[in-house]
């Protein structure tokens, strides 16, 4: 499959609130490409959406670990934002 379609189908998942069903393509991504930031950061936004701050948390660890630049987009995000603490 490919990532970036996987990924899409994520989002739109997330985005229509059905945020397990996201997290099992989130964590298929990641499990197919372990190096691929965004996958981590919309990760971590559903578990924010879940309320799942410390997976949220380790996602945007695993996110920065990849590409600090990803940081400038976590600040934007208020939710994300606040798992930066």
């Amino acid at each position: 499959y490919d990532v970036q379609l996987q990924l899409l189908k994520a989002n739109s998942l997330r985005d229509t609130r059905r945020y397990k069903e996201a997290e099992e393509i989130y964590e298929y991504v990641i499990d197919l490409n372990k190096t691929k930031p965004e996958a981590y950061l919309n990760r971590a936004k559903n578990f924010t959406l879940l309320g799942k701050v410390d997976r949220a948390k380790e996602a945007i660890e695993a996110t920065l670990k990849l590409n600090y630049k990803y940081k400038e987009i976590i600040e934007m995000d208020k939710d994300l934002k606040l798992c930066l603490n």
